[in-house]
């Protein structure tokens, strides 16, 4: 049943290399959504390599989501090669484990950029072409 609801879909999945995003990434080209997973490393292409055949068609996107212009490169690619978008799931993040008073300006940054501007982001990217 839950899989005829997403028969079809296209998504953009971040985080899609590895973790939990590789595990949505999996459950969703499962149930025949097409997914577009981007992700920092390029483990993202070994994910989506070994996605079985199914009809779906899912690619690969390797970018750094803490940077607006790539971001914003990454989305425009992963939407050109879907063809659409369904469905958003941002699962990237950064974390370093450390005690507050040891984290530096810079990794502050980096935290905010890569688990809330990009998100902030590329939703608004996403509403430009999602239909309601």
């Amino acid at each position: 049943m839950v899989e005829a609801l997403f028969q079809g879909k296209r998504a953009i999945v971040t985080g899609g290399g590895g973790g939990i995003g590789s595990a949505i990434v999996a459950d969703l080209h499962a149930s025949g959504v097409s997914v577009a997973a981007i992700g920092r490393s390029a483990s993202v292409h070994d994910v989506v390599a070994a996605l079985p055949a199914n009809g779906a068609s899912s690619v690969s996107v390797q970018a750094d989501l803490s940077d607006r212009t790539a971001c914003e490169d990454a989305f425009g690619r992963a939407l050109d090669q879907l063809g659409g978008l369904d469905i958003l799931v941002t699962s990237h993040g950064h974390v370093r484990p450390q005690p507050s008073s040891t984290v530096d300006e810079q990794d502050w940054d980096l935290t905010l950029a890569t688990n809330l501007t990009s998100v902030f982001q590329l939703s608004q990217l996403s509403f430009t072409v999602m239909e309601p």
